[in-house]
């Protein structure tokens, strides 16, 4: 998954929230149809003992659309 570097300098993000690896592909994919800017940060080596997912960054103009976004991703899992 893409990091900070894929961002346009112009564009400010804000955390969407931490999910699954499966959640977090998913959701991103959806990101990139609806056109909403992106990045995505998975834990280090040391991390992984606090944090357990990906942590989704996204447009801060877009927040509200990536929320939505985001709750239809992890409606549709079983």
């Amino acid at each position: 998954m893409p990091g900070l570097e894929r961002v346009p300098p112009e564009v400010r993000t804000t955390y969407l929230g931490e999910f699954t690896h499966p959640h977090a592909e998913r959701i991103a994919e959806s990101l990139e149809n609806a056109g909403i800017v992106w990045w995505s940060k998975s834990p280090g080596a040391i991390s992984r003992i606090w944090e357990h997912g990906v942590r989704l960054f996204v447009d801060r103009t877009k927040l509200e659309d990536a929320r939505a976004l985001a709750a239809e991703q992890l409606d549709a899992d079983p």
